[in-house]
């Protein structure tokens, strides 16, 4: 390539790269803003039905039976003894509340989703163990006595909207504790506080619309156009879940921030 066609080579691309990010940019400010339009009730339901593995992309029928993932196996049995009475919140379809009993935990399932609650109950039961599923949300199901472990499954506690709601989530949960009792989760880690103009967009448009929530550092908002809804997750990055986890009156016993962020979280004192 000779000179003038290699400058301007090189001047189209990073045009065409300023533009690229341009563009982006705006899209993600435009995508926020209407997630600012949208009500809590609204939020929660895109929440319901977002896909109860990796938030992703629901899987087969299978999938309920294909037993614990690596990080489960490696992250459950460190700090749950089969003598413990363990609450699952978020089991779904029950494919780690069925994983859990066939290892011999003592284990009941929360699920918001009634759909899921039945499929869960249906695979328990066809599998010979007891059908200890409740519906409902952890934020106001009835729960039922102490227990020596609360498991949030898989990335569960990210969709909790807001942190006052999480923290307040931790409080209620600790007060079901059994003496020795824990709280482990999973979390969505990032390595810094993502970029706060898009959010802003979204506390303006909010707070202008009369939206009853206010969107947060940290929450990432996707849009189905199908649904006209706003999609919801929550990423950590470091020494923030420690942040909420105090506000609770608790302690973050063990944390590992990988790929998937784990922890395990007991009363204060």
């Amino acid at each position: 390539m000779g000179a003038l066609r290699s400058v301007l080579f090189c001047g189209c691309y990073a045009v065409g790269r300023v533009l690229e990010r341009a563009a982006h940019d705006a899209a993600l400010l435009a995508y926020h803003a209407a997630a600012g339009l949208t009500r809590l009730e609204d939020v929660r339901a895109a929440i319901a039905r977002q896909p109860e593995n990796n938030g992703v992309v629901e899987l087969g029928e299978d999938y309920a039976t294909s037993g614990l993932t690596d990080w489960e196996a490696a992250f459950y049995p460190r700090f749950l003894r089969p003598e413990d009475r363990v609450l699952l919140v978020g089991c779904g379809r029950g494919r780690d509340l069925l994983a859990l009993r066939e290892h011999g935990y003592r284990v009941e399932g929360l699920e918001l989703v009634p759909e899921r609650a039945t499929a869960a109950r249906a695979l328990l039961t066809r599998r010979g163990f007891s059908p200890d599923v409740v519906e409902g949300s952890i934020e106001t199901a009835a729960l039922r006595g102490r227990y020596d472990a609360v498991v949030f499954a898989w990335f569960c506690y990210s969709v909790i909207p807001g942190a006052a709601t999480r923290v307040s989530v931790l409080r209620r949960v600790a007060e079901h504790l059994a003496p020795g009792g824990r709280v482990l989760l999973s979390y969505i880690p990032c390595e810094a506080p993502p970029r706060a103009a898009a959010i802003r967009v979204a506390r303006l448009v909010a707070r202008a619309s009369g939206a009853d929530w206010r969107p947060e550092a940290g929450d990432v908002l996707w849009l189905s156009w199908r649904h006209r809804i706003a999609h919801y997750t929550h990423l950590h990055w470091p020494g923030a879940l420690a942040r909420e986890v105090r506000a609770a009156g608790m302690a973050v016993a063990f944390e590992e921030a990988g790929e998937i962020g784990t922890a395990v979280l007991t009363p204060a004192g």
